[in-house]
């Protein structure tokens, strides 16, 4: 028609065609731009009293009396002036767990108020690497005679240590694809700090020279801190964590089997005494496999139910945890026997020479006593007050102080907003690092108590236990060796080793709960810090000390413990109302 009326006719049509095309996509971009500009997201930013770095929307406002809360606001003209109104809002919840948590159990719990989700509107989803739920809820409620419903937006997921994460999403009142965007990308960006758990299933295996077979409902993690040689393992079901398996190397020390190994996680771990402690033994081709199951699993949550461990030498051995409730345990300790018959541990990953790292261990705890420990502590009286940030809050107040002959001093662990202390320890050392006395009290729960006293005259004897609870178990001696380390100053000789080159220390130290000894390994690590790994338990810990050789932070996988100032600390003992 153009043709008829003007007589005139375009000379090239597919330039028009691709001009329009080219400004139709110009349009679309600045469209997208746009959308994206106002999705992006602000700084990394770190929840205070959790390890959790998340990055809120740009320009939302933390909200200062909630930890977590975040929200946008826009200035309006009110009434009496301009004040904020407050639009949309999102909330992060932490809380780190004893072992990973089945999500669908935990949802359920979280699912209360006045927010309801429907059972339909549950959904696969991930809070960064994690796998977990999502739900809609919906509140509906009147107002003035009006009908109103608001929507928001909840996501619950599970680290394989049992980091537990939860975020919600307040929209301006329904729920929008901008909304659902903008709440994926703040998901995606979260992570926890200190942990760097890496799912990359057969590459995290064998850098802790693991090799097994991944079943398909299996995600492989590495293990939280990235210098212990292990792995976790998380099986699902409709994309959420239901049970898992932990898997970390270790090693037979001389006059250490596996029996003692199992023995002492068993008492440490389940206050199961060595003489209620019923171990089965097997053999698989080279791999001789002991276990051991917890006989009083918690009924209300996950923990870890059982332990296996294999070894073919004293260098090739490893744990396997099972982490479980009991309704699924059936299930997850099937996991870990097939897991542990057919489980190969190869070379690399982990210590080279054990030899080497004994030598170098007596060296160490040898130059400790030529030296003496007041080159370290000198006359100094010294509080440092530390928490492990778990739910609830432990408080740590350590004491010490010169005594008449070498040095003396108090441990107290106190629950935040609890009067009495749940562990309290008193303790004496000599000059030269021999002698000592350690007295432990403590609460065990279900009204059971401990109390123990360990004690190593000068001379440098075996060391002596005096029972006084529980009742009826006699006193015993046990024999030490050249690389033992009398618990108050295990600090001295971990302030010593983060100060080495590299290379690994094997020390002897005493087993808190069952009594006797067991083996450590150490390695330093940069910025300061010195790797431990317990024999029994090798999930490992990190600690850090600082330029003036003070310990200020230490990473293990059931928690992180920071140094607190005396105003702090003293806040958190305060009794709750």
């Amino acid at each position: 028609m153009f043709e008829v009326h003007t007589g005139s006719r375009p000379g090239r049509p597919r330039l028009l065609l691709s001009l329009c095309a080219a400004a139709l996509l110009i349009s679309l971009g600045l469209a997208w731009a746009q959308v994206r500009l106002r999705r992006t997201l602000g700084p990394e930013t770190r929840i205070a009293g959790t390890p959790l770095i998340v990055r809120a929307p740009r320009g939302w406002r933390a909200d200062p009396k909630t930890p977590g809360l975040f929200y946008q606001a826009v200035r309006v003209e009110g009434r009496f002036g301009p004040k904020l109104d407050i639009k949309r809002q999102i909330r992060f919840r932490y809380r780190l767990w004893r072992g990973m948590q089945p999500v669908e159990a935990l949802l359920r719990r979280r699912n209360s108020g006045d927010h309801v989700a429907t059972a339909d509107s549950v959904e696969r989803a991930r809070i960064g690497v994690f796998d977990g739920l999502q739900v809609r809820r919906v509140r509906e409620f009147e107002l003035f005679g009006e009908y109103h419903r608001e929507e928001t937006l909840f996501r619950l997921a599970m680290s394989p240590r049992g980091d537990e994460i939860g975020i919600e999403y307040f929209p301006l009142r329904e729920l929008t694809q901008g909304d659902l965007a903008l709440f994926e990308e703040v998901c995606r960006s979260v992570r926890v700090e200190g942990v760097a758990f890496d799912d990359r299933g057969s590459q995290a295996a064998a850098r802790a020279g693991l090799e097994f077979e991944i079943a398909d409902d299996w995600r492989v993690f590495s293990a939280g801190i990235a210098d212990v040689p292990g792995v976790y393992i998380q099986n699902s079901r409709r994309g959420a964590p239901i049970w898992g398996l932990s898997v970390f190397r270790t090693w037979l020390s001389p006059n250490r089997d596996a029996l003692q190994l199992l023995a002492d996680f068993a008492e440490e771990n389940w206050s199961v005494s060595r003489e209620q402690a019923r171990i089965a033994t097997t053999r698989v081709g080279q791999a001789a496999i002991a276990w051991i199951t917890n006989p009083d699993p918690p009924a209300d949550r996950a923990a870890i139910s059982a332990a296996r461990l294999v070894a073919t030498d004293d260098t090739h051995a490893a744990i396997i945890f099972t982490l479980s409730d009991q309704r699924r345990f059936a299930a997850a300790d099937q996991a870990a026997a097939d897991l542990a018959a057919t489980l190969r541990i190869r070379d690399g990953g982990f210590v080279e020479d054990i030899k080497a790292a004994r030598e170098a261990g007596e060296i160490l705890v040898r130059e400790l006593s030529r030296g003496g420990v007041q080159r370290v502590w000198g006359q100094d009286t010294q509080t440092r007050y530390f928490a492990r940030m778990i739910d609830p809050v432990l408080l740590i107040e350590d004491r010490r102080r010169p005594a008449s002959v070498g040095y003396e001093g108090e441990l107290t662990y106190t629950f935040a907003g609890v009067v009495e202390p749940v562990r309290h320890i008193s303790w004496t050392v000599g000059p030269r690092a021999v002698g000592f006395s350690w007295e432990l009290r403590e609460q065990l729960g279900g009204g059971r108590a401990l109390h123990v006293l360990d004690r190593r005259d000068a001379a440098g004897a075996g060391v002596v236990r005096t029972w006084f609870e529980p009742r009826g178990r006699p006193s015993v001696s046990y024999p030490v060796g050249p690389r033992f380390v009398a618990p108050p100053i295990e600090e001295l000789v971990e302030l010593s080793v983060s100060r080495r080159g590299g290379g690994w220390w094997e020390i002897e130290v005493l087993t808190r709960l069952s009594g006797g000894t067991h083996a450590r390994l150490m390695r330093p690590l940069a910025g300061g810090a010195v790797l431990l790994i317990d024999d029994y338990d090798p999930r490992g810990a990190v600690v850090v000390f600082d330029e003036s050789g003070k310990r200020y932070e230490q990473l293990a996988e059931v928690g992180r413990i920071e140094r607190l100032d005396a105003p702090k600390a003293k806040a958190l003992l305060r009794p709750r109302p």
